[in-house]
This record gives structure tokens, C-alpha cells and sequence, in this order.
């Protein structure tokens, strides 16, 4: 499956697997950090996030095309951040099957999330899901409302929020496309005092969700 991209609230969003990770467009810095890591896992997951910061310089050139090459950091709360000279927003997300970023370069707070479907979220339901939410939320909503509430914790930047008691999703509709075209499903969800618009997209046994304040 070859990158896909999406943009809404001036956040550019892309989509990859595994299999589009392009070694030839990675610089010899990003090269360097991939070799740094010392799990394979974590290695294959960094290759894949350089290749789709690169491929957001390429295709989003005058917005990002000196992204060219730029490496990720690090703040203390595990939040990522780009080595440039320039301020970019960067959220990113991991799963088995592929990977994705969200990148703006207007200060606003957002996150983003992608999850495999999985049997354990039935099974942890209790520990995300609240006693009030568990009446709009089904048992086949269970990794949408994952992905929501991941990925209003990192737009939130709370650390130790709870998922279950500090994040409340409020009822889902569908998803407007003269607002969010590409995305299925829209939602809010309300945290440390702030309302997170929330937009996914479903795919084949997969979920990813960008929430912005």
C-alpha cells in the first residue's frame, strides 16, 4: 500500500506501511539515529517515520521542504520534536502493521494515533472506557475509541492524564466532508478543561485518529 495523505486545520497527515519505507531518501544523520537503536522493532519503526518526513518534504515543498534529512528528538515527556532551525508541530504513531505523522506549522496543539484491531482491547475496555461512555460505545467501537482517546492524550501533553477518567468522548457522527474530506468519522472529547475535535479514518483492521484543540 503506497503513502497516503490528508490535511484539515492546517495539519498535514501521512499514512504508510512498512513495505513504503524508501532507504534511499534517508540522509546520513537520519541513518545514524535508526542505528542508534538497538531493538529491531524500534529501528523498523524509526526508517518508517524518516521516510514519511520525507516524503512531506517532497510532496508539501514549500511548507516542508526543509525537512529534507531532519532528524527526531525528544522532549522529557517522550513528546517527539524535529532538529531544525524552524518550529514544526510533530506528532507520531506506531502499530504492527504501519505507521503515520501529523506535521503543521501553525502553534496549535494536536495528536495523532493508529492502531491495529486487536482482541485485547475487549478484554482492557475498563481500563479506557468509562462507566457513561460504555452507552455509546459498543464493542465494535472499541479501537476508534482507542485511537481517540491516544491521541487527545498527546494533543493534551498532560502527563499521567487518566484514559479512562480524564478523557470523555462525546457521541460520534458522521464525518462532514467539506470539513474533513478523506475522514469517516468526527467526534469530540473533552480534557483537562479543553474540547478536542477528533476526525478518523477506518481502514482494513486499522484505525487512525488526528485530534486537534
Amino acid at each position: 500500500m503506497s503513502i497516503r495523505t490528508f490535511d484539515t486545520d492546517g495539519i498535514y497527515i501521512l499514512i504508510g506501511d512498512y513495505c513504503d519505507i524508501g532507504r534511499t531518501t534517508i540522509s546520513d544523520s537520519q541513518l545514524a539515529d535508526i542505528n542508534s537503536l538497538s531493538a529491531d522493532k524500534k529501528r523498523r519503526e524509526r526508517e518508517l517515520t524518516y521516510t514519511l518526513i520525507n516524503r512531506a518534504a517532497g510532496i508539501y515543498t514549500r511548507r516542508f521542504g526543509f525537512l529534507a534529512g531532519a532528524t527526531l528528538g525528544h522532549h522529557a515527556n517522550g513528546a517527539p520534536f524535529l532538529n531544525t532551525d524552524r518550529k514544526i508541530n510533530i506528532s507520531i504513531s506506531h502499530c504492527r502493521s504501519g505507521a503515520c505523522i501529523a506535521l503543521s506549522d501553525v502553534s496549535q496543539n494536536f495528536g495523532i494515533d493508529i492502531e491495529d484491531s486487536s482482541d485485547k482491547l475487549a478484554r482492557v475496555k475498563s481500563k479506557f472506557i468509562s462507566e457513561c461512555e460504555e452507552k455509546i460505545i459498543d464493542s465494535d467501537m472499541l479501537l476508534w475509541a482507542w485511537t481517540i482517546k491516544e491521541a487527545v492524550y498527546k494533543a493534551a501533553g498532560t502527563p499521567g492524564l487518566s484514559l479512562r477518567d480524564g478523557i470523555t468522548i462525546e457521541p460520534v457522527m458522521q464525518s462532514r466532508p467539506e470539513i474533513a474530506a478523506g475522514f469517516s468519522l468526527m467526534a469530540s472529547a473533552m480534557a483537562a478543561g479543553n474540547i478536542y475535535r477528533c476526525l478518523s479514518l477506518s481502514e482494513p483492521n486499522r484505525c487512525i485518529t488526528i485530534s486537534v484543540m
